[in-house]
């Protein structure tokens, strides 16, 4: 990711650098013969993203883990379809509540990340989630 992939909007005199990354999943799939046959993919999503600084190194980092987030989740999807689908799991609907509940989850994640680094502010902290969301995704891989 970098600052290009992002559309430039100019803000107002005296206003704090901001961005925002737009991360969307899409999950496709069907029961077939009884077994799950699902995809899961990551999005990162231009047309909803922009920045207010394309210089900044530090804020982009913390936009790039946005969307190390979101693949973080793809990861955890695709493995609760894997269990799901090893213990034998015949229903969809079971299935289809994994998910929405793992893409709740997302959500309330990605918030307590902003919340937690200040936005990427707070640079030790980005720097903590930074190792933990790494860690997370090579234990899932």
């Amino acid at each position: 990711m970098t600052w290009s992939d992002f559309p430039y909007i100019r803000l107002k005199s005296g206003k704090k650098e901001l961005a925002l990354t737009s991360v969307k999943h899409k999950v496709t799939g069907r029961m077939v013969e009884g077994a799950p046959d699902f995809e899961v993919k990551v999005f990162f999503i231009a047309k909803d993203s922009w920045t207010t600084d394309t210089t900044s190194v530090n804020l982009l980092s913390h936009e790039q883990l946005h969307f190390d987030i979101g693949e973080l989740y793809r990861r955890k999807i695709a493995k609760k379809v894997k269990r799901l689908r090893d213990t034998g799991e015949r229903q969809k609907a079971i299935y289809r509540y994994a998910i929405k509940k793992l893409l709740s989850d997302f959500r309330i994640f990605s918030m307590e990340y902003d919340k937690a680094t200040r936005h990427g502010t707070l640079l030790p902290e980005q720097k903590k989630w930074e190792n933990r969301i790494q860690e997370e995704l090579n234990r899932l891989y």
